[in-house]
């Protein structure tokens, strides 16, 4: 007789682990998918880690019935919410990274590459459009009108953009 997923997840909760492996072989196919949408070299070990933290922060009380499908819904829903969540902090940061990597490598002109990585890792912090304003108007030179021209935004917005970031660099500092 096979046991129910919900007392799988109620006996690994009381630390058996045996049913944390059977629980782990069951949404296998599951991390996989998102372990391929990811798609970077530690994301299937980021992923069990957040499945053994949402099977070990599950209130199995919220439910008003003993259901496998309400408890498979909740850990379906906690997983793709944890995918979303590692696809903001690394796969987001890689593609920034690879294209600042590119620019200093086609960039000739640039003799100081050690401050340029430097500026690059200081305005990392930021939000994208800080960052921008911030690239635009101290490492590319380009005026007020000029960034508000192609953001199509006030030279005003511009500076009141360009404060926020230098206030949050600050703090960083």
């Amino acid at each position: 007789m096979e046991v129910m997923l919900w007392e799988l997840v109620e006996q690994s909760k009381n630390g058996d682990k045996e049913a944390l492996m059977k629980l782990i072989k069951k949404f296998e196919p599951l991390i996989k998918k998102y372990t391929k949408e990811l798609n970077y070299e530690e994301a299937e070990t980021d992923l069990i880690i957040s499945f053994i933290e949402i099977l070990k922060d599950i209130n199995l009380s919220i439910f008003p019935v003993k259901n496998d499908g309400l408890v498979v819904n909740y850990i379906v829903r906690s997983l793709n919410h944890k995918k979303i969540n590692l696809y903001r902090r690394y796969v987001t940061n890689m593609q920034e990274s690879l294209e600042i990597n590119m620019e200093l490598i086609c960039d000739e002109s640039d003799t100081s590459h050690k401050s340029r990585i430097i500026f690059e890792d200081l305005i990392s912090c930021l939000p994208r459009l800080q960052r921008r304003v911030i690239k635009e108007r101290f490492l590319l030179g380009y005026s007020y009108k000029e960034i508000a021209d192609r953001l199509n935004i006030t030279r005003q917005a511009v500076n009141g953009i360009k404060n926020r970031a230098l206030n949050n660099l600050r703090k960083r500092i």
